[in-house]
């Protein structure tokens, strides 16, 4: 079918979180699908900043996002034929203005919600910002204990590891707005046990060729490791379309023993994440988990293990 230019503008979906819980990858597997237009930003971030200059992101800087209206508008310009037309910013999910902004402007937009076990989500989140430099403190517990006074600063939620993974109060907030028809709220672990499934349920629900052949080989944004100096990190960040050209001519298996072999030269291990610490997390999440498996119908015990 032919898309009006007026339906070509905003997104029929979005995928609004939380972070490091596998978005990246799903950003990559549905470009190759024909059925469906992302946006050409992988994160926007409209619906959390909507109408709001730059803000203060701690060691980010200023964070960057979409912020204009018109600016929105121009992301979803080149779709044509496409069935749906979506975009992914996981900082929705944990955002207090974002159900309220997407209700006004797109009220009848498919929302789907991707959660993963709280404390694992936090560690990952934190890894990702000390693989990436952004995070000052080399231990998991001070990074903790600082996320308080860091709020109360004004650090951008990046630094907010904790309270990031209440998703019962989050999920709260949409379906205060939403039927919860038209939320879809899935479970990391199903991506990672059966990607496929996972894909073709995501597919099912957007109302696409559930039959298209996903590559899905590879993981994207895992965090392995911290880069052993600061150089060597300057170094991958800037690396990307070398990367880009290693998976498209490198073999498979060829491309996992270089990668590996890479890996061990650069990559110091990621910090421990202390099973006492992780006790103390489950513990805090603890309330909000028991609730949430009532609200999506689902056993969620893995993710009170200690």
């Amino acid at each position: 079918m032919t898309m009006t230019k007026t339906a070509s503008q905003l997104p029929d979906f979005l995928v609004i979180g939380p972070p490091k819980a596998g978005t990246t990858s799903l950003y990559r597997y549905f470009k190759t699908h024909p059925e469906v237009y992302l946006s050409p930003i992988k994160e926007p971030r409209y619906f959390a900043f909507a109408g709001n200059g730059p803000v203060d992101g701690g060691l980010h800087g200023n964070v960057r996002k979409v912020w204009r209206i018109e600016d929105y508008r121009r992301l979803f310009e080149a779709r044509t034929t496409e069935a749906v037309a979506g975009e992914m910013s996981p900082q929705y999910l944990y955002s207090q203005h974002a159900p309220g902004a997407i209700r006004t402007l797109i009220p009848d937009a498919k929302l789907i919600a991707i959660l993963r076990d709280p404390a694992e989500r936090a560690y990952s989140h934190y890894c990702h910002n000390r693989r990436d430099g952004r995070e000052p403190l080399a231990d998991f517990a001070a990074a903790l204990d600082a996320e308080e006074k860091r709020i109360s600063e004004g650090w951008w939620a990046s630094y907010h590891y904790r309270n990031q993974g209440y998703y019962t109060r989050q999920l709260k907030r949409y379906l205060g707005l939403f039927p919860r028809e038209q939320m879809l709220i899935l479970v990391f672990d199903d991506m990672v046990a059966d990607c496929q499934g996972f894909l073709r349920r995501v597919c099912s629900y957007l109302g696409v060729d559930e039959n298209h052949p996903f590559d899905t080989s590879e993981r994207d944004n895992v965090t392995f490791g911290i880069p052993r100096t600061f150089l060597l990190r300057r170094i991958l960040r800037s690396a990307a379309p070398a990367k880009r050209a290693i998976r498209r001519t490198v073999p498979l298996k060829m491309r996992s023993s270089l990668f590996h072999w890479f890996s061990k030269l650069i990559w110091a291990p990621k910090p421990e994440f202390q099973p006492a610490l992780r006790a103390q997390l489950v513990s805090k999440f603890k309330p909000d988990i028991l609730e949430l498996q009532q609200i999506i119908n689902r056993d969620l015990s893995p993710w009170l293990r200690c």
